[in-house]
């Protein structure tokens, strides 16, 4: 009790309430506060459990906030778990209006202050009303919350997944950027996130709008893109084989895309995928997607170079067969150019590993390397 009263005055305090008070707090005193405005626990551990809450044991809303952000009412509504849904829902809108607010950089509320309080459940509900306004306001607070991992987890735990998918694809572009953005987040902060997210069919959904690039913004392709990387940078404990195939056929579209921070989203994808093992490896080879890296390394402003060598040197890590593939490809024509024209020294020495690496190979292997010349280049270097 004493908690929560420190909270209530804690927001009477910051919005410098002087004529308003709070309602339905009765002469009972902080007994009948903690009553009226039950904050729900949030639980320790992240729960498999992705599923949204069925049911709204209680509600704390925040009903008036006036166009400067000063001005706050506090009302609170007890709700029984048999509560109609249909009127906590058409508290929603008005609630992540005033949450959207208190995220604004005007505010000087804390992420962790607004979960706290369980006021990120209405940001969660409001996912699934059919208003864009309000589940773009809905998304873009998501995202801001799953900054770092504990947030992310507290959203998941929410029952968030499922809705942002289904906003992933949605005909409204900004909309599909910022659901977009939010499964960013949450995939990017660790495996076991990224396998709940996973299991929730957001590889499908990559897949649709993969298949219609030509129709999507500029700016939601290369969030797509940026999705691919963060759900394969966990080298450590990457997704299964089965999804990494078909990541890599997404890859192949947008390599093709030919936009740069596309290309480079994607490269980098493919570097997480080839420094795992030689199955890995086979995915990107076998997909025809190589030859698409080999061509970033003519990039005349350099930003697609890191990536794509990274992508090689991966390669020519695995047993011969792996090796053998980027000899095939080409790259070793490419390669010298590449060390010549190099703006950073990384780009120097990766090429460098990556002809050692060549060098490990077959008594074949290694006579390619010492006909193309590109050794004598490198010793000049």
């Amino acid at each position: 009790i004493e908690g929560l009263t420190a909270k209530l005055e804690e927001f009477e305090h910051r919005f410098s309430l002087q004529h308003q008070q709070l309602v339905s707090v009765s002469s009972e005193g902080p007994q009948q506060v903690q009553q009226n405005l039950l904050i729900p626990v949030q639980k320790e551990e992240l729960q498999p459990n992705v599923e949204a809450r069925s049911e709204v044991e209680v509600v704390a809303s925040l009903s008036e906030l006036d166009t400067n952000g000063n001005t706050l009412e506090v009302a609170k509504e007890t709700k029984g778990m048999d509560e109609p849904k249909n009127k906590v829902d058409e508290l929603c809108p008005e609630m992540v209006e005033i949450v959207h607010r208190m995220l604004s950089k005007e505010q000087n509320y804390s992420v962790d202050e607004i979960i706290d309080c369980g006021f990120m459940s209405f940001l969660v509900r409001g996912l699934s009303i059919d208003d864009v306004k309000v589940q773009d306001l809905c998304a873009f607070g998501l995202a801001k919350i799953t900054g770092i991992r504990e947030q992310a987890a507290k959203v998941v735990e929410a029952g968030a997944i499922v809705p942002l998918i289904q906003l992933m694809t949605h005909s409204n572009p900004e909309l599909a950027r910022k659901a977009t953005f939010a499964v960013c987040n949450i995939v990017g902060e660790s495996a076991q996130l990224r396998d709940l997210v996973l299991q929730s069919n957001v590889v499908e959904a990559l897949t649709t709008q993969c298949g219609k690039l030509a129709d999507l913004s500029l700016p939601l392709t290369r969030m797509l893109s940026w999705m691919f990387s963060r759900i394969c940078r966990h080298t450590d404990n990457q997704a299964p084989l089965e999804v990494l195939a078909m990541l890599v056929l997404g890859l192949v579209q947008l390599l093709e895309f030919e936009d740069g921070k596309v290309s480079t989203h994607a490269c980098w994808a493919l570097t997480y995928i080839a420094s795992g093992t030689d199955k890995q490896r086979s995915i990107v080879r076998d997909s025809g997607v190589l030859p698409l890296v080999l061509k970033n390394l003519s990039d005349e402003n350099g930003s697609l170079v890191e990536p794509a060598v990274k992508v090689l040197l991966n390669m020519t890590v695995g047993g011969d067969s792996m090796k053998q593939s980027v000899i095939d490809l080409g790259a070793l024509r490419v390669l010298p150019e590449v060390v010549q024209k190099a703006k950073k020294a990384s780009i120097v020495k990766e090429c460098a590993m990556l002809i050692r690496n060549l060098m490990d190979g077959s008594k074949d292997q290694r006579k390619s390397l010492i006909d193309s010349g590109i050794l004598t280049m490198i010793l000049n270097v």
